[in-house]
């Protein structure tokens, strides 16, 4: 028995003393099982502790067998330890290593994004790809190109008149003026531009008895300063002349600018027209047939040249001065035999001056002015030309002038290609010819029966007008013109 006991007390020192030697290996490896072992491994532990301390109460014999399976238990266990503690560390080096990663993450995010930005700037865009022919409407018909290099409009212009007079009336030309309704004019072509630089343009106006040709040139706009227009067009002269018909403030032109300025002639031009240098100078420069329209049916012994010049003086002043512009305008044409000169004339036609033949050169100058301010315009004009005769005989001379003016009373911006509005109009000019010496007018006799002499003779008169702007293309226009005549023998109802 005592031999009995004394086994189990030594069973119990041994395993009291080995146990007190683990113990801080064992709480140590609690401690740690806490912070890094996974639940399974913490149960297990949980259940290894009782049955350590359960161990102690079985018999001697299964001791030994107890405690080779606490020693491999325990070996297991330290393994595992050491396994969980090199997963610890890793997981801790991984953390770490996340943590710097995100903190140098968005400044490196901002650089490649800085990087790429930077690349797509570098790269050209690629062109889209553009082709085919396109048709619409803008202001009037068209077909052109996609890429705008092409571009093709059929234009026309329909002016229907009713003209109403006090009385039947003569011109010169023993014609008789009487209130009728009249097409004053019908023109078909059209315009448009090559490769986007080279503007063209094919007009003609039907007559009831015939048709004339009124535009048809080629125009290369490659330097926008100096363009080279060749063909039939206008020449560069005063600015009512310059203008369209659709732009024109009144049914007529003045009666200066329509008997004495030159309209369309073949010739060639270089002229930056309607785009001024800076935005302050325009010019025009060519050289013509000096026949008008006609085509090549006279010899010229010479031909005509002439020029414009206008400048934008105050594009840099007041808002109400930028819209200024003031022009000097010449021609010259050198020996020139005609049937007929100049035929100082009103806008319903009658001549107020006897028509002679001129033989030698001819010169026209003058200047005009043009002013837009909101819905207000002013402008003006003075034209002279002098003809030689010929034969000892002194030049005939023809000068004018006009002022007009415009209000929209609706409140639109003036400007050429109105679309929209109610305008008041208003127009005083003066119309002379002067042969610079006395003679007899044939067909014409006084009151007492002598024939009448004449010298000169002007007209002046005043035009008022409404105008409503239906849309770009079509307007209504209202004039009333009344004539003061100089020679009281010499008057549309005088004959």
């Amino acid at each position: 028995m005592d031999k009995t006991v004394h086994k189990f007390h030594g069973f119990h020192h041994l395993t009291k003393q080995h146990l007190d030697a683990n113990i801080p290996c064992l709480k140590s490896l609690f401690e740690l099982l806490k912070m890094a072992i996974s639940p399974t491994i913490v149960i297990f532990i949980v259940t290894l502790i009782p049955g350590v301390t359960l161990g102690q109460g079985e018999s001697v014999k299964s001791s030994d067998k107890k405690y080779e399976e606490l020693l491999q238990r325990l070996e297991v266990l330290e393994d595992r330890l050491r396994e969980s503690e090199a997963k610890r560390e890793a997981l801790a080096e991984e953390v770490n290593r996340i943590k710097t990663d995100r903190m140098i993450m968005p400044t490196t995010q901002v650089q490649e994004q800085k990087v790429a930005v930077a690349q797509v700037a570098v790269q050209p865009k690629k062109p889209e790809s553009v082709s085919g022919m396109t048709a619409g409407w803008d202001k009037g018909p068209y077909i052109k190109s996609r890429d705008g290099r092409f571009e093709f409009r059929p234009v026309g212009i329909l002016q229907a008149d009713f003209r109403g007079h006090e009385k039947e009336r003569q011109i010169n030309t023993d014609d008789t003026l009487a209130s009728t309704f009249d097409i004053r004019r019908l023109r078909l072509g059209f315009e448009g531009f090559l490769f986007e630089k080279i503007g063209y343009n094919f007009e003609v106006n039907i007559d009831e008895d015939e048709s004339e040709l009124i535009f048809a040139y080629v125009n290369f706009g490659h330097i926008p300063w100096a363009n080279l227009r060749v063909g039939q067009f206008k020449e560069p002269f005063s600015y009512e002349v310059l203008y369209p018909e659709k732009y024109l403030d009144f049914v007529e032109r003045a009666n200066i600018t329509a008997s004495v300025a030159p309209a369309e002639d073949i010739g060639i031009m270089v002229h930056n027209l309607g785009n001024p240098y800076a935005g302050m100078f325009e010019y025009g420069i060519g050289m013509f047939n000096g026949e008008g329209i006609h085509l090549n049916d006279a010899e010229n012994a010479d031909m005509e040249f002439a020029g414009r010049i206008a400048v934008l003086p105050f594009v840099q002043g007041p808002e109400w001065t930028k819209k200024t512009k003031l022009a000097f305008n010449l021609t010259y044409t050198g020996e020139q035999k005609r049937e007929s000169g100049f035929r100082a004339r009103t806008s319903e036609g009658f001549e107020i001056f006897p028509r002679f033949a001129v033989e030698g050169e001819r010169l026209r100058w003058g200047g005009d002015v043009q002013w837009f301010y909101g819905p207000f315009s002013l402008k003006a004009s003075y034209i002279r030309a002098e003809e030689e005769q010929g034969n000892g005989f002194p030049d005939l001379i023809t000068d004018g002038w006009h002022i007009d003016g415009t209000w929209l009373i609706t409140g639109e911006e003036k400007i050429h290609a109105m679309e929209s509005g109610w305008e008041l109009a208003a127009r005083y000019e003066e119309i002379r010819a002067d042969a610079q010496e006395s003679f007899q007018i044939l067909g014409y006799i006084s009151s007492d029966g002598n024939p009448v002499t004449i010298r000169d003779n002007f007209v002046r008169s005043l035009t008022l007008g409404i105008n409503k702007y239906l849309n770009y293309n079509v307007k209504v226009q209202l004039n009333y013109q009344h004539d003061w005549y100089d020679n009281s023998l010499f008057t549309p109802t005088s004959r």
